[in-house]
């Protein structure tokens, strides 16, 4: 935990919940710490709103954050993201997970086009919205 407060503390974040520090009361319902963590956060998602899917956009590095903040302020709370880090050919970037209520496929290519104007690369998507099993 030192390490990861003096990181959060350097990038002037805020860590939002420690489950070290919380009461049994608090604890009670949560997941496992591994459906919160890269693609278990939307399957997570899928199993409260099945009207949601997915993006898997890749931020290239070296203005990674940049690209992060300009999507965030494109889109604001519309398309909540989900950050991983990586290190990649010696430079570390990042691959968000970025979760939209699906409306249309039209509406996710033109997310995707406003993602690849602020050169982000959209790898993988849905084609469809996902669902949850009957």
């Amino acid at each position: 935990m030192p390490a990861l407060t003096a990181f959060a503390e350097h990038r002037k974040a805020s860590i939002v919940y420690r489950s070290d520090t919380a009461g049994e009361e608090e604890k009670k319902g949560l997941p496992p710490v591994f459906e919160l963590a890269w693609n278990h956060t939307t399957l997570r998602g899928l199993r409260v709103d099945s009207s949601i899917t997915y993006l898997q956009i890749l931020y290239p590095y070296p203005d990674q954050m940049a690209k992060v903040e300009a999507m965030t302020k494109l889109f604001g709370d519309e398309l909540p993201g989900h950050l991983e880090f990586v290190r990649f050919d010696g430079n570390v970037t990042c691959f968000g997970l970025p979760v939209v209520r699906y409306t249309s496929e039209e509406r996710l290519d033109e997310i995707i086009r406003l993602h690849e104007e602020v050169n982000c690369q959209s790898s993988i998507r849905t084609a469809t919205p996902l669902r949850r099993a009957a």
